[in-house]
């Protein structure tokens, strides 16, 4: 039971760290967006980089439940 625990408390940081990079995240893309006009290739990267992030974390959540 203290696993099963374990497993729900690291499941709901990680959710909130996804969910805080995602917010950090989408107040610098609408930063940039506001502010630079030329901005578009930092806004594609700052995409790249937060679909990253997620389905890196994703993949450790699995990898973690699984073994």
């Amino acid at each position: 039971m203290l696993l099963i625990g374990g497993m729900r408390i690291r499941f709901i940081s990680t959710f909130f760290l996804i969910l805080f990079v995602n917010v950090v995240l989408l107040l610098l893309i609408s930063n940039l967006l506001f502010n630079d006009s030329s901005g578009e290739f930092v806004v594609i990267f700052f995409l790249f980089l937060q679909n990253t992030l997620i389905i890196t974390f994703l993949v450790y959540h699995f990898s973690i439940k699984i073994l």
